[in-house]
């Protein structure tokens, strides 16, 4: 059986809803595995994990957390904290939610909380993240940074700090959560 479920990633599909979770059984290992439904509520999980496609099979690793899921162009693009050589942000992209290409690794570990905006900006594609390190970083900032092909990012540009407050939970370490939502005043995060 499942443990639990954690992070959960969904955007609008067809008629209902898409969204990619993250599933630990008593191992505490953790997977990423497909959900659907209509009404957004109650969620049908498949029971086997992603199996992603292509990349460098040196990249490749079970190990999968934090997932964001976003629509650009037509093409849904999963992103994840991937286990190789410390968590660094995995990319992966699929039309259908049947077969899934891995792309490559958007940066060197270790990075946590990436997530894509949900278009180009400029012929460019941004993500957020949070640099980190290789436990359970007692700090993080909030980083932009922008690719033309989802494979070479740089420019990375800092966004945002935690508030310095005593005791408060936003005082050690932010992230992204999902794709950032466009208003007439400019980028929601949330």
């Amino acid at each position: 059986g499942v443990q639990g479920v954690y992070n959960s990633a969904v955007a609008p599909y067809g008629d209902g809803f898409v969204g990619v979770f993250r599933l630990e059984k008593r191992g505490r290992f953790p997977h990423l595995h497909v959900g659907w439904r209509d009404d957004g509520l109650d969620w049908h999980i498949e029971p086997t994990q992603i199996k992603f496609a292509a990349g460098d099979p040196g990249l490749a690793s079970d190990y999968a957390y934090d997932p964001r899921l976003c629509q650009i162009d037509g093409t849904y693009y999963i992103t994840w904290c991937g286990g190789h050589n410390g968590p660094t942000i995995s990319i992966a992209a699929t039309s259908d939610f049947q077969t899934f290409e891995r792309l490559e690794n958007a940066f060197l570990p270790f990075n946590r909380n990436g997530v894509l905006f949900p278009r180009k900006i400029g012929g460019k594609y941004f993500m957020l993240s949070r640099p980190s390190d290789n436990g359970h970083t007692p700090f993080g900032e909030i980083y932009l940074s922008r690719s033309f092909d989802l494979i070479h990012w740089g420019r990375h540009r800092h966004v945002m700090s935690p508030i310095k407050e005593e005791n408060g939970w936003q005082s050690t370490k932010i992230g992204a959560g999902p794709a950032p939502i466009e208003t007439s005043e400019g980028w929601l995060l949330i």
